[in-house]
């Protein structure tokens, strides 16, 4: 027979059901972080030994269905930016710096909940029979560009 277990943390704050999540691991100057998205449009970051809610991103304007952490290289090999990427029933895909929130960039994609993979930066994006591919990279202070 099976033993039911209890979880050991709760991470409450959303309005609506949440949607996705993705986990940042520890690293030595960092906490383990949390990222969550929900129906309610927002996205949090928590820091995860706490459960405390570091920051709610707003800016989605309808249900947020993916969430992608991924490591953005820059120019050179040692620039690159955490990067946290956004899908929405909005039509849009949008980065947030993932340390603080802050929001970087919207790709309007003009489909209702696009799929979108992130690979060596690069973003694929699939609506309907179309895959449409930009080439991403950060510039100094953070800023993304196509």
């Amino acid at each position: 027979m099976l033993q039911s277990v209890s979880a050991s943390m709760m991470l409450l704050g959303h309005e609506k059901a949440v949607t996705a999540v993705q986990v940042a691991p520890r690293t030595l100057y960092t906490p383990t972080t949390v990222y969550t998205s929900s129906a309610d449009a927002t996205i949090r970051i928590w820091d995860a030994e706490s459960a405390v809610c570091k920051f709610v991103l707003v800016g989605h304007f309808d249900c947020i269905n993916d969430l992608q952490l991924k490591s953005i290289r820059g120019s050179s090999k040692k620039e690159s930016q955490k990067v946290l990427f956004s899908s929405s029933l909005d039509f849009c895909i949008r980065t947030w710096d993932a340390t603080n929130g802050i929001p970087l960039q919207v790709f309007e994609v003009g489909g209702v909940s696009p799929k979108f993979l992130v690979r060596e930066n690069r973003l694929y994006v699939a609506i309907h029979n179309v895959v449409s591919v930009w080439n991403i990279k950060v510039h100094r202070g953070g800023a993304l560009a196509q």
